[in-house]
């Protein structure tokens, strides 16, 4: 079974034709970083460092 098939199957979904979705939203700002820290109700899936991830980057992040 095809990747795409499988997850329709577990998702109840149906395929279709791909499209493109563009939203635009500005911001004011160009860099960002985005961290998403949701355990998605199942503990398997938790990162429990999140604080050694920012002790580690933040020194770089200051830099600039």
């Amino acid at each position: 079974m095809h990747v795409l098939e499988a997850y329709a199957l577990q998702s109840d979904l149906k395929i279709d034709k791909p499209f493109v979705y563009e939203k635009f939203f500005p911001l004011a700002v160009d860099k960002f970083i985005t961290i998403d820290t949701s355990n998605l109700g199942t503990s398997a899936l938790t990162y429990d460092h999140w604080q050694l991830v920012v002790d580690l980057i933040y020194p770089k992040l200051e830099e600039r």
